[in-house]
């Protein structure tokens, strides 16, 4: 088939090849598609651009059949292809009287352009043969395109397989931190409560739940202005980090102390006993966290609060159940060291995942419920207490700051992770 007219010098091979089996609406539609690029490669690789502007009519009159084969019926032989064209070319002539009539020269010019791509595509599939579809250029074409279609298909395998490696690598993550993790959360709660601890969590290794948020601002250095005036302007609203728990060794020595007598007039020499710091030491697992492994134990921190300008947006402050704005949420979940750097190093590979650590354990290991946690009753469907994720992804893209093992207090850029980048 010539680039010019869509026509076929029928061969007595081609003749019987037509008629093995009728032509079908795909086979004009391939074909149609080969003839584009190869058009298009013709005008591509003109010398210049009077030479391109030749050549372009051509392709874009094969463009003009591939548009007009889609919307012929994908059923039935070249007669009922041939009798839907002339139906839309008798539907596009009494249009184009109509337009003429009240002289609309814009929509006559569109009807023109129609008129025309129907009688280049009744050519096309009149003149055409199945022999066109044996020859070596579209041959050619036809296997390149099955090596892009089959790399196309290979490549959105990886991605879907990607996607369900690591639904399950967090499921697996999830239920570890719910068999082995000792949760606290504090926060501005329902009923006046500050925090709460799951059952996990030793006698020992209880205190007040203020605390370790206490210790947590103090880690992210939230209470810095300077540092909050850095977080503030980088949109961060979330801080994550994986931190050691460690205890004081101390040694007890003796230390010579000179002991006066009654009224002051002599001395003497005694020894006490007296406790003096020479190092830390992990904290196992198993001395904070009933049934607890044998291994260090890591803290898992999660830090939300609102930016400084936040808290006069309706949409944007973090609030408590009663409408304040200012609210601050902190979890804490103990794990054993093997499982924390697991978690963390799919934290840092996917960071919305401390999201779904943060609803799970909230819900599951906390105990509150999902009316108070994300607003499903009438009361609480404003001033829910879990944070405004959505609407600070909208705002900002959802910057969270990831804090890693060894870091110093301070701000650093390059810890920044966005979920969502504009």
């Amino acid at each position: 088939m010539s680039e010019g007219k869509p026509k076929t010098t029928s061969s007595p091979e081609k003749t019987k090849e037509a008629s093995e089996r009728p032509i079908e609406i795909r086979d004009l539609s391939m074909y149609a598609q080969y003839m584009i690029d190869r058009t298009q490669k013709v005008v591509s690789e003109a010398t210049d651009e009077k030479d391109r502007a030749r050549k372009r009519p051509t392709a874009e009159k094969f463009v003009g059949i591939a548009q007009m084969l889609s919307t012929l019926p994908s059923n039935g032989g070249t007669d009922d292809m041939i009798a839907s064209l002339n139906q839309t070319e008798n539907v596009s002539n009494q249009d184009s009287d109509a337009a003429g009539s009240r002289k609309d020269a814009v929509e006559i010019k569109r009807i023109e352009k129609v008129l025309q791509q129907i009688e280049d595509t009744k050519y096309f599939v009149e003149h055409f043969n199945l022999g066109e579809l044996k020859q070596r250029g579209f041959l050619e074409w036809q296997s390149a395109q099955g090596v892009k279609s089959v790399e196309k298909k290979s490549e959105a395998q990886k991605v879907e397989r990607a996607k369900n490696d690591q639904e399950i690598k967090e499921t697996e993550l999830m239920l570890k931190i719910m068999a082995e993790g000792s949760v606290g959360l504090y926060a501005s709660l329902p009923g006046g409560l500050g925090g709460m601890l799951d059952s996990r969590r030793v006698e020992r290794a209880k205190k007040d739940e203020s605390l370790f948020a206490r210790d947590m601002r103090g880690f992210f250095g939230l209470g810095d202005r300077d540092l909050k005036n850095k977080y503030d302007g980088a949109h961060v609203r979330e801080f994550v980090a994986l931190v050691p728990a460690v205890q004081d060794i101390y040694n007890e020595i003796e230390v010579p102390v000179k002991e006066k007598s009654w009224g002051g007039f002599s001395s003497k020499t005694v020894v006490e006993k007296k406790k003096v710091k020479v190092g830390e030491q992990p904290i196992l697992h198993n001395e904070a966290v009933t049934n607890g492994k044998n291994e260090p134990l890591l803290k898992l921190w999660y830090a939300f609060q609102s930016n400084t300008d936040d808290n006069g947006s309706q949409d944007l402050a973090y609030r408590d159940d009663v409408g304040r704005p200012g609210n601050i949420l902190c979890i804490e979940v103990l794990l054993p060291e093997s499982e924390a750097l697991k978690i963390m190093a799919e934290i840092k590979a996917s960071p919305a995942f401390i999201r779904k650590i943060v609803d799970g354990v909230a819900i599951k290991k906390i105990g509150i419920t999902e009316e108070v946690w994300r607003g499903d009753n009438e009361k609480a469907e404003k001033y829910h207490l879990r944070p405004p994720y959505e609407k600070v992804d909208a705002d900002s893209g959802g910057k969270i700051y990831i804090k890693e093992l060894g870091d110093e207090y301070g701000f650093n850029p390059e810890r920044i992770a966005t979920l969502k980048p504009k």
